[in-house]
């Protein structure tokens, strides 16, 4: 492998970054330069196989998507299907097979800890949780603790949030010894009117940030979970992030209670989006639809505010490439004059 010339990343930071020789390329050209060290990272983590699918959205496509009692399909954070007699479900299926294999509690818990996300993050209060787990030979020692693990990070984090689990599958083949799957999905009635959606409009409203601290725990998250499982993958045991469903739950009922306030009969209006795998890449992933608003040629700029941290030694790019936890969310608030400090209060 051979860097791009003049480039200012030698080949193993453009590898450690999950990207190939030709995608660093392809950022150059698209950029018209060469990138700084927090685009790099960025361009890692948006274009890592967890987060768009560049690998598997060609299989993807060829799921059926329509029908007469779906209501959302592929695109937002959950599909949503009509059951009749005036009730909707929402659902959510999602793999945490890497994060599994290296640390199989908080691994599996976290995977809980998303799909709740994704739930009520469409106006559903979730109500059940499912889940389908692979492993090799419970003859062997490191399946064994993997198994334990898996099953008891799964019912933890239920339990905690008060999701009960009502069924699952397990299966046990050498086949998967090296890999475990880890499947684990959710589903919710929707509490809300109308489904929301994850879009984002208006220029000049702001972005509040809710949920948990920022800290080293799930740092390069995404590249780790895109990335193939090896002996040294021990080693990435920090790219594992670390769940608070108590935090998670209080979201939940914030969340949901924030569709009823008041002015929300008076044209105001929330759009939640869930976060990506870092606090500046969740609101990078939020304002792209704003950014459709900007003529060609224009400028965008936004103001971020300091990202409260569980490690105060935390450095600016481990801020940006470290998993905020499954438990944060965005408000955008299509109100003008809206005092972010006055709306949390009312959450």
């Amino acid at each position: 492998m051979s860097a791009t010339p003049s480039a200012p990343f030698s080949p193993e930071e453009i590898a450690n970054e999950g990207l190939k020789p030709d995608e660093y390329e392809e950022i150059v050209r698209r950029l018209g330069r060469q990138p700084n060290k927090a685009e790099l990272g960025m361009f890692g983590v948006m274009w890592s196989e967890h987060c768009c699918y560049k690998n598997s959205r060609p299989l993807l496509k060829q799921f059926p998507t329509e029908g007469d009692r779906i209501l959302v399909g592929p695109g937002e954070n959950a599909g949503v299907v009509d059951l009749g007699d005036g009730l909707q479900l929402a659902f959510k299926i999602e793999s945490h097979n890497h994060p599994s294999a290296i640390e199989p509690f908080q691994g599996a818990a976290t995977g809980v800890g998303g799909i709740l996300r994704d739930i009520f993050t469409m106006g559903a209060r979730p109500i059940a949780l499912l889940n389908s787990l692979r492993f090799g030979s419970l003859e062997d020692a490191r399946t064994r603790r993997l198994f334990n693990g898996v099953v008891s990070g799964i019912s933890h984090y239920g339990n905690c949030v008060g999701v009960p689990t009502v069924g699952g599958e397990v299966y046990f083949d050498p086949a998967y010894s090296g890999n475990p799957l880890v499947n684990v999905m959710a589903l919710g009635l929707m509490e809300t009117e109308e489904i929301v959606k994850s879009g984002a409009a208006g220029i000049g409203n702001p972005v509040l940030y809710v949920g948990s601290t920022t800290g080293r725990d799930g740092m390069g998250g995404a590249s780790f979970a895109s990335a193939e499982l090896s002996d040294e993958s021990e080693q990435d045991r920090p790219a594992v992030q670390v769940g608070d469903p108590f935090l998670e739950k209080s979201l939940i009922e914030a969340c949901l209670a924030a569709y009823f306030l008041p002015k929300l009969q008076q044209g105001f209006e929330l759009l939640l989006h869930p976060e990506t795998k870092s606090a500046l890449l969740a609101l990078q992933s939020l304002f792209q639809p704003l950014l459709r608003e900007v003529p060609n040629g224009g400028k965008y700029q936004s103001t971020l505010v300091p990202a409260p941290c569980g490690q105060q030694t935390a450095s600016v790019l481990e801020i940006q490439k470290a998993g905020i936890h499954k438990e944060p969310c965005q408000f955008l608030v299509l109100e003008s004059g809206l005092n972010p400090v006055q709306f949390l209060r009312r959450l």
